[in-house]
């Protein structure tokens, strides 16, 4: 399946997808691994061995309890981002109508990336939606659990 760039709702719907993967996944799978493997590196941040060490000393079920924190963690803070991007929490200039934009672009080839110059863009979140990032973001959460059932 392509994607339809000039459409704004396909095109958000790819940066949710990677947001998903890389963001949402890698978070919850990121300190999932810390806690249940230890940190990586030679020398692991002490904050990172400390939770270690304790997730360890859990039993079986208070570790599903504590993964499980993560998960809603993990969504709870994408989503209230994608609130702010959305508009929805108010101007962020005060005094002023502004909101955040949130683009897609590409590009004819790195040095036209280096010097900002895109060769097109689309708005992933515009400022007046029937659609915004926060809902997607929510439906294909949604969706992805359906499909584990």
């Amino acid at each position: 399946m392509t994607t339809d760039l000039s459409n704004p709702k396909e095109a958000a719907e790819l940066f949710l997808s990677w947001l998903v993967t890389d963001a949402y996944d890698g978070a919850v799978m990121g300190m999932a691994s810390i806690l249940e493997k230890g940190p990586p590196g030679r020398k692991p941040s002490h904050d990172l061995v400390v939770l270690h060490q304790w997730f360890q000393s859990l039993d079986d079920e208070s570790r599903k309890h504590v993964l499980a924190v993560i998960l809603q963690a993990s969504k709870a803070a994408l989503f209230n981002c994608l609130v702010l991007l959305d508009g929805m929490a108010g101007y962020p200039v005060e005094g002023k109508i502004s909101d955040f934009a949130v683009y897609l672009q590409t590009y004819e080839d790195q040095d036209a990336r280096k010097a900002d110059s895109p060769q097109f863009n689309v708005r992933l979140n515009p400022a007046y939606s029937t659609e915004y990032l926060h809902d997607m973001f929510h439906w294909l959460l949604q969706e992805r659990a359906k499909r584990k059932e």
